[in-house]
């Protein structure tokens, strides 16, 4: 049965679904700001070990990144949408586990379970999403598109995690916490409706027209596999080696920040949902600025001066105790976060074009393997007696070590700069509101993408 009459122009139903498409993705951000946000905290809530912090905060992600790896690389062409779908379902699953968690006996278990379905759905969904919806769009409009959405989802995500946060703040029972988790499993079931209704490229096809010119993220049967290439290849290598590492470093501590802010430093619920939701401003407001940054010079450039800030992020996590300097040391790490993620991308995606999707999801693969040994290593350090603030100090020099030391394989490599001009005019793009606040303007996408 089709949903689409045979009269309806290939045009108009490219419109059309990118109407629904915003309506899926601001049903997705509210999903984002209410269940994704909120399982840990009350977990955390209910008194988890230091070990169930660290695999609630890095197994089901790592689940997610293999399947995220796996299941893209194996789905054909002409059956992306019925795997999309398949996998936001298999999201919304995940959602309904997690209510049930919080109700049933076996809290933990179910819980962990709850959520390593949400993460395998979530990450698999995205790049079947982006290949999916990729040749609705022509070459010249897909960064700007993109970079909308992107800064449109955030700001709901914010918008709904504060306004639950502040009903929380006045009135925290168990019954508002089952209310915010069946807001999100609601929000992305009905997410799910919107993508099953938008139209896939292919109705276009059907109609005779040919699509524009537009981007193709993968295809298998044109493209050379990279793998030799990067083996053959000591820049890509010692990114893939130094980023790892890195990821190491950074979750010996970052898992145990949310059980210091509320067991330590004894923050109210509204200043942690504040510290928690900075982060997601930073990357909505600066990602426009860093994807500048990055067309205008290498993402190399990007990803040294990332290393390096988030290595400082930490050591004022163990200095600071301040409800406004951890806000502001919150805003910085989501800044460069985000900066850091969108830089790796684009390492992989220059290198191997049409097949950085393989690279990409490896890389991630081993990213969230490395974060599952350190929040581990984090865990045991806490439970043998480390402080959490030596904790702190141990993943950012950490960090700094390895961030230093892929500054200078770089400089062998002749792919990092002597010359401080060339990460001062990085940054001043980077951090210029000027793009930004464009996007700000465009938080409601316009109908034609």
């Amino acid at each position: 049965m089709r949903i689409y009459p045979d009269d309806v122009s290939g045009e108009s139903l490219r419109r059309r679904t990118f109407r629904w498409s915003q309506i899926e993705a601001g049903l997705y951000a509210v999903m984002v700001g209410s269940a994704e946000t909120f399982a840990i905290f009350f977990a955390i809530k209910k008194g988890i070990s230091s070990d169930q912090v660290a695999l609630l905060h890095t197994l089901p992600i790592l689940l997610g990144s293999i399947a995220n790896w796996i299941v893209p690389a194996i789905t054909p062409q002409k059956h992306l949408k019925k795997f999309l779908c398949a996998a936001v379902a298999v999201q919304c699953l995940g959602l309904g586990l997690t209510v049930t968690a919080f109700t049933g006996d076996n809290f933990f278990p179910t819980l962990l379970t709850a959520l390593s379905l949400y993460w395998i759905g979530g990450m698999v969904a995205s790049p079947l999403w982006l290949d999916w919806i990729s040749p609705w769009l022509p070459k010249e409009r897909f960064a700007r598109y993109f970079s909308r959405r992107n800064a449109y989802t955030s700001f709901i995500t914010v918008c709904i995690f504060l306004a639950l946060s502040y009903l929380l703040y006045w009135k925290d029972t168990e019954s508002h916490l089952l209310l915010i988790l069946s807001l999100g499993f609601i929000a992305r079931s009905l997410s799910l409706c919107f993508l099953m209704a938008q139209a896939s490229p292919v109705e276009r096809h059907r109609r005779g027209e040919s699509a524009p010119d537009t981007v193709t993220l993968s295809d298998p049967k044109r493209v050379p596999s990279p793998w030799k290439n990067v083996l053959r290849s000591p820049v890509i290598l010692s990114v893939g080696i130094f980023t790892v590492m890195f990821k190491f470093m950074a979750v010996i501590a970052s898992p145990f920040t949310v059980p210091y802010m509320l067991n330590d430093l004894h923050f109210p619920l509204i200043h942690y949902a504040w510290i928690t939701a900075i982060p997601y401003f930073g990357r909505a407001m600066f990602l426009a600025s860093w994807g500048e940054a990055v067309r205008s010079f290498r993402p190399f450039v990007g990803l040294q001066i990332c290393l390096i800030a988030i290595s400082g992020t930490m050591s004022l996590w163990a200095s600071v105790q301040s409800f406004w300097g951890l806000m502001a040391t919150e805003l910085l790490a989501g800044i460069f976060w985000g900066g850091f993620e969108l830089s790796v991308v684009l390492v992989f995606q220059n290198f191997a074009p049409g097949r950085a999707r393989t690279l990409i999801g490896a890389h991630l693969a081993a990213m969230n393997l490395a974060a599952l040994g350190g929040a581990h290593v984090g865990a045991q350090l806490l439970k043998s007696g480390v402080p959490v603030h030596d904790l702190f100090v141990i993943s950012a020099t950490g960090r700094a070590i390895v961030a230093f030391s892929f500054l200078g394989v770089m400089l062998v490599l002749k792919e990092a700069s002597t010359s401080y001009r060339v990460y001062t005019n990085f940054l001043w793009t980077a951090l210029s509101l000027r793009p930004s606040i464009a996007n700000i303007g465009r938080i409601v996408l316009q109908r034609k993408a």
